[in-house]
């Protein structure tokens, strides 16, 4: 079973995320990258993340699902919209 995290807004977050997957041993663990992380003139876009989020549900039964600050804002419409994907929130 896959397990997404969805880490705050600021870069600083992703740190917070690589110490929560290096706690999962055994899950098959997906840190999501926010687009303004990768691009720092994008601005953040909830529609877009959530269709780069969606591919990550492709082929899957149940996810877990961790989330820190701007991530439970964008979980909101995964739980809305996907909730019969999510195993645990």
């Amino acid at each position: 079973m896959k397990t997404l995290i969805l880490p705050g807004y600021s870069l600083k977050n992703i740190d917070w995320a690589k110490d929560c997957k290096k706690h999962l041993i055994g899950h098959n663990v997906i840190i999501h990258e926010w687009a303004h992380w990768k691009d720092e003139s994008a601005k953040f876009s909830e529609k877009a993340e959530l269709i780069e989020i969606s591919n990550y549900f492709v082929g899957e039964s149940k996810m877990n699902l961790i989330a820190k600050s701007i991530g439970t804002y964008i979980s909101s419409f995964l739980v809305e919209n996907k909730s019969n994907f999510l195993n645990k929130i």
